[in-house]
């Protein structure tokens, strides 16, 4: 499960906005906010995948909830373009959460 710091100078409220922002422009649609947990959908073709996004102000984390056309296995295994989604997700996040920090210096 990709997972991330959040910096220090970040308030709970910028953590949501940055997550949101990521998932926008990755064509993930958030389908509920609330109780620090953003939940969100992307349909890819005919691939869907669903995760949850539980988040404080010290991290976050990407959590797979379900998938469509994307053979996720009983063993855990799943298509690798979930997982170049996920880390991808990953990678905006950290950039919009980091970029909220430095703007306050």
């Amino acid at each position: 499960m990709p997972s991330g710091s959040v910096p220090q100078a970040v308030t709970l409220a910028e953590v949501k906005q940055g997550i949101i922002q990521a998932l926008g422009e990755r064509g993930w649609v958030v389908t509920s906010s609330n109780n620090q947990v953003i939940k969100a959908k992307v349909t890819v073709r005919s691939h869907v995948a669903e995760i949850e996004i539980p988040y404080n102000k010290e991290s976050y984390e990407i959590k797979y909830v379900s998938s469509q056309n994307l053979k996720d296995e009983a063993d855990g295994s799943i298509h690798n373009k979930y997982n170049h989604w996920a880390r991808n997700l990953q990678l905006d996040i950290t950039k919009n959460l980091s970029k909220i920090a430095s703007a306050k210096h």
